[in-house]
């Protein structure tokens, strides 16, 4: 019984640490995030596709509460977002986009990517990473320009 309890316990935590650093992308161009869980809610910010958020871990009705790339706390309806792909938003004023990953590349076609410009993240190498914009386009960009979201599982025990 006392065993049973511990391991109820251990999952709980795991699964709760799980949830706080859950990662999320907008899956709908024009989402609105909001200033509280309500869909009548003033509007905090209109992103688009593949817009990062990391989550908080806090949930309400069919909302999740979730920090931007600058920090700033929102709710985005469940149904907008999908933790099953990974999205990054340009961190710097301007990021010249690549057709390889360095520098030695020539420059992509898109040509400079903005602050808070929103790709789909293909993954990437020393460095870089590859990324896709709402209509397909792919480029590169150095991760040095970029913030995505943390996906990681920590589980710690004091006193041991």
């Amino acid at each position: 019984m006392i065993r049973a309890r511990a391991v109820v316990f251990l999952l709980s935590l795991f699964i709760t640490e799980a949830v706080c650093a859950q990662a999320y992308c907008v899956t709908k161009s024009g989402a609105r995030l909001r200033k509280s869980a309500s869909a009548k809610a003033p509007t905090s910010w209109r992103v688009p596709r593949y817009m990062p958020l990391q989550g908080t871990g806090k949930s309400q009705g069919g909302f999740l509460e979730v920090k931007d790339v600058d920090g700033q706390l929102h709710w985005v309806q469940r149904n907008e977002v999908t933790s099953t792909k990974n999205c990054v938003v340009v961190r710097v004023q301007l990021s010249r986009l690549r057709q390889g990953p360095g520098k030695s590349f020539q420059a992509s076609p898109l040509g400079l990517a903005d602050r808070y410009m929103a790709f789909l993240d293909l993954g990437g190498e020393e460095g870089w990473t590859q990324i896709e914009d709402e209509d397909g386009e792919k480029a590169w960009i150095s991760i040095d320009h970029i913030w995505k979201p943390t996906r990681r599982t920590r589980v710690s025990f004091e006193g041991s």
